[in-house]
């Protein structure tokens, strides 16, 4: 499995798709298109794969080199024009206060139609209340400095908006026993993230399930994020001790997984049964 050398954009994974597409449709090679539009085939590559921005200057000459419709031209011009353009992530992105992958996972979280997450050892991101999530980047294997802190709270807050929207994306989530059970802030904190888990679990477009201790061994190891977009297929996003990643690949793995773990962990009603136990005993 590999990374990606640089994280990904919505906008450039969707230009890059789509050029990838009609070069595929054209039966043209990498050498050919590079010759086309006076790059290298590496770069060419690089720009299917969403790894570099493309000027508008060499999407121009790759359209034209494949025959793209009027229509076409325009609207993959328009996304390639639009690529640079700063979302409200961008204020934290300024001073390191949050990685460029992470930055990349909130522009992936805003255009997905669909979330799937395994988490084994802390609440997803998505799910977690302002005081757990301070008490888990406090302790947390990186030492942050308290305005880092804030600010990792505080996109954590607009992250979160996405499931208030009048379209909120699917989210499925899938959490080991040991999430319910770790006490992270103190009593209150945790039985107060466990409540609002439960109450979000109660919307239409919300699973949560619990794997319990009683599965034993399963097919969960480490935690992933998987991002689906209509018509465009997944993304997979690594959180790692070494950093977070974007695997080019086995996308397919990760869906398969995600389906066996699925399938080990408790319904939705009796997770949602448990974890509402779990907080009544945080007292």
């Amino acid at each position: 499995m590999s990374a990606m050398a640089a994280a990904p954009t919505v906008r450039r994974r969707r230009l890059g798709m789509a050029l990838r597409r009609l070069r595929d449709n054209a039966e043209m090679t990498l050498e050919q298109a590079s010759e086309a539009a006076g790059v290298s085939g590496s770069h060419v590559s690089r720009i299917e794969r969403a790894q570099v921005a493309a000027g508008v200057k060499v999407i121009k000459a790759l359209l034209d080199a494949y025959g793209a419709d009027e229509q076409t031209s325009a609207e993959l011009l328009e996304i390639a024009g639009e690529a640079g353009r700063r979302g409200w992530w961008h204020r934290y992105s300024r001073g390191n206060l949050i990685p460029p992958e992470y930055a990349a996972l909130i522009q992936f979280e805003a255009a997905a139609s669909e979330i799937r997450t395994f988490e084994p050892m802390i609440i997803p991101g998505l799910l977690q209340t302002s005081a757990y999530a301070q008490a888990r980047l406090t302790s947390g294997p990186v030492r942050l400095t308290a305005d880092r802190i804030e600010a990792r709270v505080q996109v954590r807050a607009e992250r979160q908006r996405i499931l208030d929207r009048d379209d909120p994306p699917v989210v499925s989530v899938v959490i080991d026993e040991a999430v319910i059970r770790r006490k992270v802030g103190g009593a209150d904190v945790m039985r107060q993230q466990l409540l609002h888990v439960a109450a979000l679990a109660e919307r239409p477009n919300v699973d949560v399930q619990v794997v319990p201790f009683s599965e034993g061994a399963y097919a969960g190891t480490s935690p992933f994020v998987i991002l689906s977009f209509e018509g465009e297929g997944d993304v997979i996003y690594l959180e790692t001790m070494a950093g977070n990643i974007y695997p080019e690949s086995e996308t397919a793995y990760y869906r398969d997984t995600f389906a066996r773990i699925q399938q080990d962990a408790l319904s939705k009603d009796r997770s949602v049964d448990l974890i509402r136990k779990a907080a009544e005993e945080f007292k």
